[in-house]
């Protein structure tokens, strides 16, 4: 994680991160999200203009559902959503983020 200082009272959280692959079990993916989770909800809510998390989630998201649209865009690969796809997508509508990528064609 860094923590940058910009404006005066404003700062940029930048949080990196390597998810485990589709051969980790699942107690192992669940952990690295509880983790996430717990540093998420410890920055997110006082730097919410300036958070970003990048890295590779190693999932798949495939096409969305109407719901989805405030997490998911346009631009996804594939038709299915794998595995570690469905964790991180409920994990971003649980903390109200977006996947960026998904909202720029490539």
């Amino acid at each position: 994680m860094l923590n940058f200082q910009m404006e005066r009272n404003r700062r940029m959280i930048l949080i990196q991160v390597y998810a485990p692959t589709l051969e980790a079990s699942v107690k192992e993916v669940d952990i690295f999200h509880d983790q996430l989770t717990e540093t998420t909800e410890a920055w997110h809510p006082k730097y919410k203009d300036y958070f970003l998390i990048l890295g590779d989630f190693n999932c798949q998201i495939g096409g969305r559902k109407i719901e989805e649209d405030m997490v998911i865009g346009n631009y996804v690969y594939g038709k299915e959503t794998n595995r570690n796809g469905w964790k991180f997508l409920r994990w971003c509508e649980q903390q109200k983020l977006k996947i960026v990528n998904t909202f720029f064609k490539k």
